[in-house]
């Protein structure tokens, strides 16, 4: 079966894997279990009827959900608010009586959404006859929906990512900074690349720079919708999960999405070379701009009302050992977050020196 598997995944130009050697396209994992097929992800109702109705199905032995045959695919089909229900009242439910209720009302309001959002979780497929119909199902509904939608979907996601030039860095904010217009989201964004840009070509990083840029430019992609948590928030110690899931809408119009979203759990994991390179850039970033407003004036030590984080004890207590600025307290905390020695050699220097009006 494998070399017939191999032949149908070339011939629709499959070529994406994942951790696991599973083949990915458009959101669906394909690979070989045992003597069967899977195809699991969300295979879209509209191509499940057209199994079904032709058939298909029960000719080519295509399971749904790993199922008899012949099953009706609107029976087993699910979407993304159903889904999202069941694991909360999973979760929450003490009681079957309760979990059962709440049971019977998602499926009331599940019935009465839209089929264009619903889809089928997975397919057991046990010939690669089978998988090659199903294949060719799918890449006729991407051919047909994507062509009417490509556009939609650009400007759908530049819209999105255009509300990171208002979304203000809470940080410039908490600490009372006064210019008149603060640093957003998206200029934060772009100033990560150009420090990425200039550490690589003064320390002659071996990293590819081209995927960091990206990395850089995705990776505060959860902000559009969950805005920028600060450290003292409660909601910090979930940032990074509901962080994940806003990524998830953020990129649900475009094809790449995987690709990407998988881009910034590397960014947010730091194991591999580019990803401890772009989050040293994100936080030198941070570090240099504080600079920056603190050389400009802009943050008075000695005036931070509402401040909670100048409040603290720790805080307090670098004041008394005479800690005379912002950039002093800005430093001290966040010093040890450099394990890179040219990181930190650049964060040392701003530190020591001024660092505007030197071009």
């Amino acid at each position: 079966m494998e070399k017939e598997f191999n032949e149908i995944i070339n011939k629709y130009n499959i070529n994406n894997k994942d951790e696991e050697n599973r083949y990915i396209w458009n959101n669906i994992l394909i690979y070989i279990r045992d003597k069967y097929i899977v195809v699991r992800g969300k295979i879209p109702l509209e191509v499940a009827k057209t199994i079904h109705n032709n058939n298909y199905d029960t000719k080519y032995n295509i399971r749904l959900n790993g199922t008899i045959n012949n099953a009706n695919p609107i029976e087993f089909s699910t979407d993304d608010i159903y889904e999202e229900e069941m694991n909360n009242y999973i979760n929450n439910s003490k009681l079957i009586s309760s979990y059962i209720d709440k049971l019977l009302k998602a499926n009331e309001e599940f019935n009465k959404r839209n089929d264009k959002d619903k889809y089928i979780k997975f397919y057991h497929i046990d010939n690669t006859e089978g998988l090659d119909v199903l294949l060719n199902e799918l890449n006729n509904y991407y051919k047909n929906n994507n062509n009417k939608s490509k556009e939609n979907n650009v400007t759908s996601y530049y819209v999105l990512c255009n509300k990171l030039k208002h979304i203000i860095r809470t940080g410039w904010k908490i600490w009372n900074v006064k210019s008149d217009r603060l640093e957003s989201v998206a200029e934060h964004i772009f100033s990560t690349q150009m420090l990425a840009i200039a550490m690589q070509s003064e320390y002659n990083y071996d990293i590819d720079l081209k995927k960091v840029i990206l990395m850089l430019a995705v990776h505060e992609l959860e902000e559009i919708f969950i805005g920028d948590i600060p450290l003292t928030s409660k909601e910090h110690d979930n940032k990074q999960e509901i962080g994940h899931e806003a990524v998830k809408k953020v990129l649900s119009s475009l094809m790449n999405k995987d690709q990407i979203e998988k881009l910034i759990l590397e960014f947010d994991e730091r194991k591999t070379k580019e990803a401890l390179f772009a989050y040293h850039c994100d936080k030198l970033d941070c570090d240099l701009q504080e600079k920056i407003y603190d050389e400009s004036g802009y943050i008075d030590l000695y005036n931070q009302p509402n401040n909670e984080e100048y409040n603290s004890f720790i805080v307090q207590r670098m004041i008394q050992d005479r800690a005379r600025s912002v950039t002093d307290i800005w430093y001290a905390f966040d010093e040890h977050l450099y394990s890179d020695d040219n990181f930190k050699k650049v964060f040392t220097y701003a530190k020591r020196n001024k660092i505007t009006g030197n071009n």
